[in-house]
């Protein structure tokens, strides 16, 4: 009854009296109280303007402001990124290893989606703070809601689309995603709960405490079924996802192995190709910001960055996957020459058989299996074919006849295998069988592969220590570390090395560096000169790491050192000066390096505003394109270079410089997006949920369909569409909403509260006053109600949309071009009804009650 209540108030709509800012006035930074926070700059004059010459300025204005919060959203994200991908080293199982400090799934959730999420939410804390005056208004609330449902419907159907024919993306981690796809529907259900239901148009401190406080709620959550909690609980209902991590256990490691000799057959016998398939199969989606900052930078014109640096791995692990299924088809398969049935069926016992170069022979097994008593003699023939194995170097070519009397079932034939003294990666070829009489068929194997394993091990790599500490110097002095190559040392082997900062910066107290280190055949150790720069009195102790990564020529890296598998690290220590005085140790708590090393860098961010892709090289190289969105967003990016580099305390002041400079630039969007709306006769709300919430989300759709095209899975790209809509809610409108609950509850019913009760016209509601004689932060949930009600229909028809693609069609991303573009064009149309509805909820584009 409550809700046909509503619905019969919003049928009937009056003229909504015009906002003072529609009538110029003067801005509240130039000490006015009758126009916006910055906007009109021209007061009355600006009121007079044709309304065709209002609503292009506005409207060009709008989106300009949309290209500068992306441009500064850019650098959000770039210390966002920066945060998060801070390390520490930590005992674990016995031994120190280095971690990440940040869970991958909290960033996702707190500091990632605040990045993508800052505008709407900085709207709507502005709004209630500067332009409401601690009342609750209508652009920031719509545009949480609209920015919404566009991220769920329009963003995810352009991702469905944007991949090749029959290429697929899977949500990997079911837990974490059903965790947030239930807040994301929970959160706006809550909503209408509270407006419309317990305290109807009111939100109390405690409903507004609530809001925000199941915040934490789903990041914790979230967090435990990240680290396998309800996994351990509920392993039959919730089985762990597999991710390569830094910390992956070496039970992880085996389990990772066992699913991928059940998908595939077989596991590539080459350790470069294992290492790569397993990469590909289970390393963890790109981070949000990364993708993120990549995509504003293509908007805008800007320096692009390499989205994931592991790409080659990526796609060299999708190549071996590639390979391994058209192996197993051919084998299974070879042709598609149809057979009469027939009184029996001979082939191999096994697709694929392996055996070690010292074994000089294998032995393959062929089966006859007989449907009928039939009792006469078959003849099979077989012989071999190359593959990568070549039969005058690795292998005795053979060919023959296999005769199957009455009495036999099942012949063994041997091929001799040769063995030399030096090292090759994992090599195969073919045995191909074919029936030369008798009444039979071949099976489906009918193809058996032959691999090959060298028998001489190119061994493993490791630092023959994992943490050394140098003492401080005032000259340079050059460190030479001692990489080991243990257990095999056959054939030439390669990795590839690299320096990173920790504490200790490159520039200033070491020499940034990298490089590929070589082992001949026999060589069991190589080593490393790093160049450590004179440290100063006035510095602590200070550490950096040096990686080895992506080896190459079948050697690997010793699982058990720091790092694991995937990569060694060792971390070295630049110890402080022992006698330093009190002073200069306190001194010494400030990185200076790191502090210097900012200042340089601040001509960099200059000159990269100036260029068309942030250098003169690559401006030489830029489109027209390229060119005219620099021209569009060049006034951003040349003011926006004055936010301090990520250098500066880990990443800490460029976040809080940049989202201060997003709260300015967004409150300057809601006075425009305000003054669009009384130039087109469109309501704040309506505003809101469309031309507003486009704008704040391009960067994130961009950001999706990258992520889209370079993450292995689609968690990167649907996940964080759910996490950020529950913390849009959680953020943009808990926080708010309890902060005006509890600032009415602290001030009372003043005359303020008065006057804002019949400017509002909330005596259409006389239960407000009613019930709360003593003023309350009233929120009228009618309109709101029930456009937040419209939403949560949709999402839950897109989450079903997306579960039937996973159950039928194997993914929630890409697959077949047209059943992509009928689920995409399903989830727009599913977004065109919520904005109509909502437009019908809010009386339609009617005019203000002032005259023009």
């Amino acid at each position: 009854s409550q809700w046909l209540v509503y619905t019969c108030k919003a049928c009937t709509h009056r003229p909504k009296a015009m906002p003072s800012i529609c009538k110029g006035g003067t801005p509240q930074i130039f000490g006015g109280n009758d126009g916006g926070l910055f906007l009109p700059l021209l007061g009355e004059w600006e009121a007079e303007w044709h309304i065709a010459v209002k609503i292009i300025v506005y409207m060009l204005g709008l989106f300009w402001l949309f290209s500068g919060v992306s441009v500064v959203a850019e650098i959000f994200m770039a210390a966002i990124e920066k945060v998060t991908s801070a390390k520490k080293r930590v005992h674990r199982n016995g031994k120190v290893v280095t971690v990440k400090v940040w869970n991958s799934t909290v960033a996702n959730l707190t500091l990632m989606a605040l990045g993508s999420s800052a505008p709407e939410i900085l709207l709507s804390l502005i709004e209630l703070i500067f332009t409401e005056k601690w009342n609750a208004g209508d652009l920031g609330p719509g545009t949480i809601v609209g920015s919404a449902a566009f991220n769920l419907l329009v963003i995810i159907a352009v991702c469905m689309v944007s991949l090749p024919q029959n290429e697929y993306r899977v949500i990997k981690d079911v837990g974490v995603f059903g965790v947030t796809a239930f807040f994301s529907v929970f959160a706006y259900l809550w909503l209408v709960f509270i407006l419309m239901g317990t305290s109807p148009d009111v939100v109390t401190v405690t409903e507004g405490v609530i809001t925000f406080l199941y915040m934490p709620l789903l990041v914790m959550l979230a967090y435990l079924m990240d680290i396998g909690f309800f996994h351990k609980k509920f392993a039959r209902l919730c089985p762990r996802p597999l991710v390569l991590k830094e910390d992956s256990t070496p039970e992880d490691h085996q389990a990772m192995l066992v699913e991928l000799e059940r998908k595939y057959g077989r596991i590539p016998p080459e350790d470069h190709d294992k290492v790569a398939l397993m990469y590909y199969e289970f390393a963890p989606p790109m981070t949000r910001a990364a993708h993120r900052v990549n995509a504003t930078r293509q908007i805008n014109g800007g320096k692009t960055t390499q989205v994931d640096q592991s790409t080659s791995r990526w796609l060299r692990g999708k190549e071996v996957a590639l390979m391994l299924k058209k192996s197993d088809m051919e084998s299974i398969c070879p042709g598609n020459t149809a057979e009469p049935p027939a009184d029996a069926e001979v082939s191999f016992k096994c697709s694929h058989y392996a055996v070690a170069e010292s074994e000089k022979k294998v032995r393959l097994e062929v089966v006859l299996c007989r449907n009928t008593k039939q009792q006469e003699l078959v003849k099979v023939a077989y012989k071999t074919r190359d593959g990568t194995a070549h039969h005058q170097e690795d292998y005795k070519q053979a060919a023959g006849t296999l005769h199957f009397t009455p009495e036999d079932n099942a012949k063994t034939l041997e091929i001799q295998v040769y063995e030399d003294q030096k090292w090759e990666p994992a090599e195969e070829f073919y045995v191909e069988l074919k029936v030369m009489s008798g009444p039979a068929i071949l099976g489906k194997v009918r193809t058996a592969t032959v691999v090959i394993l060298d028998s001489d091990g190119p061994g493993q790599l490791a630092f023959e220590t994992e943490e050394i500490s140098i003492e401080p110097t005032t000259d340079s002095i050059v460190k030479s570390v001692i990489v080991k190559r243990t257990n095999g040392t056959t054939g030439e082997v390669s990795c590839n090395w690299r320096t990173e900062d920790g504490s200790a910066k490159a520039g200033a107290d070491y020499t940034e560096t990298n490089g590929t280190l070589c082992f001949k055949q026999g060589d069991t150790e190589a080593k490393i000169d790093l160049e450590i720069l004179p440290k100063s009195r006035y510095e602590r102790a200070e550490t950096f790491r040096l990686f080895l990564e992506e080896p190459s020529g079948g050697v690997t890296f010793a699982p058990n050192t720091d790092g694991g598998s995937d990569s060694n690290i060792l971390t070295i220590i630049i110890l402080a000066d022992p006698s330093r005085s009190t002073w200069e140790a306190f001194m010494s708590e400030i990185n200076w390096d790191e502090m210097n090393i900012g200042y340089a860098r601040y001509k960099d961010q200059f000159v990269e505003a100036i260029f068309v892709g942030g250098s003169r090289e690559a401006q030489k190289e830029a489109s027209y394109l390229d060119c005219v969105l620099h021209v569009w967003s060049f006034p951003w990016k040349f003011l926006f270079a004055i936010v301090p580099p990520t250098d500066f305390a880990g990443g800490w002041v460029t976040f809080f410089s940049a989202l201060g400079m997003i709260g300015v630039l967004t409150a300057v969007i809601g006075d425009m997006a305000n003054l669009l709306g009384c130039s087109m006769d469109m309501k704040a709300s309506v505003v809101a949920v469309t031309l507003v919430a486009l704008g704040t989300s391009l960067p994130d759709t961009f950001a999706s369909v990258i992520s889209t095209a370079h993450d292995p899975t689609a968690d990167a790209s649907i996940g964080n569409v759910t996490g950020s809509n529950s913390v849009n809610v959680f953020l943009g409108l808990g926080l708010p909403w309890a902060l005006g609950a509890v600032y009415w509850e602290v001030s009372g019913a003043t005359p303020e509260w008065m006057a804002r009760h019949k400017e509002k016209g909330w005596d259409k509601y006389p239960h407000i006053l009613r019930d709360h004689p003593n003023g309350a932060f009233v929120v009228i949930g009618g309109n709101l109600g029930q456009s937040v009600g419209v939403f949560c229909c949709v999402a839950l028809c897109a989450i079903l949309v997306l579960m039937l693609r996973r159950r039928f069609l194997g993914g929630e991303l890409g697959g077949d071009k047209k059943l992509c573009y009928m689920c995409a064009a399903c989830l727009v149309f599913l977004w065109c009804i919520y904005i109509g509805c909502t437009i019908v909820f809010e009386g339609g584009v009617s005019p203000y009650e002032s005259e023009r």
